[in-house]
């Protein structure tokens, strides 16, 4: 379309969403069915007693995330949009804050 796009982010790029709420939230949701599962199939003969790592379960949650917050900005990036670390105020049509839009 031939405009000029800029994402500014006072955090990580994403949103809410992706680094705080939804996907985190359902890694470990996905994390948890797991081991329900492989402890829940002695109809199968299948006998687990799961334990979970905490550190390792996180460190995975946060690669998750880290991976998609990366596809975002790679996204965004293919597109020609200009990511921006920070906040931006409108100052008019064209400038917001320190940069010029």
């Amino acid at each position: 379309m031939g405009l000029d796009v800029t994402l500014a982010d006072a955090d990580a790029f994403g949103g809410v969403c992706l680094n705080y709420g939804c996907i985190p939230s359902k890694a470990l949701l996905s994390a948890a069915d797991i081991v329900h599962d492989a402890g829940h199939r002695e109809s199968m003969g299948i006998y687990a007693d799961p334990y979970i790592d905490w550190d390792e379960l996180l460190e995975w949650q946060a690669g998750v995330v880290a991976r998609l917050t990366d596809g975002v900005k790679q996204l965004c990036t293919n597109a020609g949009v200009e990511l921006v670390d920070g906040r931006v105020r409108f100052v008019d049509e064209h400038l917001g804050g320190d940069v010029a839009l």
